[in-house]
């Protein structure tokens, strides 16, 4: 439906990237309140929602990172090489716009609220 990473897809991507340590940045990414969209304006504008979401953080990536769905309204992205703040920081800045940039008529007004935690994932040196 969204275009993106799968589970099946995802779990050998994540099993690649710590057989290979990668060092990079994980993100997990919710939509807030999603189930008040499903309420308020039906299942079809929910999954107009997730597409764009999908779509968006897609679109916010490079080529070699990996932006994934993981189930309902949560994503996950690895971006392989970011390991400090600031490129981390430009990174969420150019997500973020991205994200208020979604527009669905379907939905009116209603804001697109998201939520995002992060890690570093760096490879130990002895």
């Amino acid at each position: 439906m969204t275009g993106i990473l799968n589970r099946r897809s995802r779990e050998k991507m994540i099993e690649r990237v710590l057989n290979n340590k990668v060092s990079g940045m994980i993100c997990l990414v919710d939509c807030d309140k999603f189930k008040s969209i499903n309420d308020t304006y039906g299942h079809m504008a929910g999954d107009e929602v997730i597409v764009a979401i999908a779509h968006t953080l897609q679109k916010s990536c490079r080529d070699k990172d990996v932006a994934m769905r993981l189930g309902g309204d949560e994503f996950a992205l690895f971006i392989p090489g970011v390991t400090e703040r600031k490129c981390a920081n430009a990174f969420f800045k150019r997500l973020f716009e991205n994200l208020k940039q979604i527009q669905i008529e379907s939905i009116k007004d209603h804001p697109i609220i998201m939520s995002l935690g992060l890690a570093f994932m760096m490879e130990k040196k002895n």
